[in-house]
């Protein structure tokens, strides 16, 4: 009796189990017809499992993890060639830099040690970054054509260099949004912040594969993305991630501070792969209901 009263009661329970999926089911595919803004989630999130979404991401979290090792390096070794940095100078300047204080402890120990092998360091340097950025460039544009579904195109020497300054412009809007923020104009900054992210992602996004038809009003929905997006990562940055690096660091040195640090970066990986699958996804859209039209 107690057996069959168990098993009639899982195939209760299995029934509703298939009647609530049935009913969420076609509650979706009311959504789905009624809103344009969740079918084209859908198609997104379908593409983006089709690309290996998480792999890219994983991907180009770890080659700008690679690019910033030897740029920080560099920095080190210009700030060694230009100014001695003493305690109090390096104090202020990572103040002004918004840097904790063990990294400005490490900036001020690394300045001293790299001045003394200044010529071997500089060139060494120089051609790990280009190394390092033609490797982002690359994966960065294999995202992007995997989105699109189109060839990939050679990446060049050279795009080394046009991700060299793509990372110093987004650096130096970082820097004047942070001022900007300190002076207590917080809408101010964020607005200006997105707006040039925006613009900067644009005209990155046109040297990257996509259609031949498409235009820059067709990649401008995946540069808002990024651009919101690296905004946000600023309050998770601010609100969450800070409290976690001085953890990291405290119970694991620099091997916590890095897999913090990657985390991060892997955020920000997935904002560079989601770009391209929103454009794609709308553009594909925008196609398709302008071919039924006619």
């Amino acid at each position: 009796m107690q057996e069959n009263s168990a098993t009639g009661r899982l195939e209760s329970l299995k029934e509703r189990a298939v009647a609530l999926k049935e009913d969420l089911e076609q509650r979706f595919e009311v959504l789905r017809s009624r809103f344009w803004f969740v079918d084209s989630g859908l198609h997104a999130f379908r593409r983006d499992n089709e690309i290996g979404g998480f792999v890219l991401a994983g991907a180009i979290a770890f080659r700008l993890f690679v690019y910033l090792l030897p740029m920080f390096l560099l920095v080190l070794v210009v700030a060694a060639a230009a100014f001695s940095i003493d305690p109090s100078t390096s104090e202020r300047v990572g103040s002004m830099a918004g840097l904790s204080g063990y990294v400005v402890s490490t900036l001020a120990n690394a300045t001293e040690t790299s001045r003394k092998s200044m010529w071997i360091l500089v060139p060494a340097t120089i051609w790990a970054l280009v190394v390092a950025g033609r490797s982002a460039a690359r994966v960065i544009a294999l995202a992007h054509s995997s989105a699109w579904r189109c060839p990939t195109k050679p990446t060049r020497t050279y795009a080394s260099l046009g991700f060299a300054i793509f990372t110093l412009m987004c650096t130096a809007v970082a820097g004047v949004t942070r001022y900007v923020r300190s002076q207590g104009l917080v809408l101010v900054a964020a607005g200006f912040a997105i707006a040039l992210f925006t613009g900067l992602w644009l005209v990155a996004s046109l040297r990257l594969p996509r259609d031949p038809q498409a235009t820059w009003f067709d990649l401008l929905p995946g540069a808002v993305l990024v651009a919101v997006g690296t905004q946000g990562l600023y309050l998770f940055n601010v609100l969450y991630l800070q409290h976690k690096v001085d953890a990291a660091r405290e119970a694991y040195g620099a091997l916590g501070m890095a897999t913090t640090g990657l985390l991060w970066l892997y955020l920000l990986g997935r904002l560079c792969v989601a770009a391209p699958v929103l454009n794609a996804v709308l553009f594909e859209r925008r196609v398709s209901l302008a071919s039924d039209s006619t």
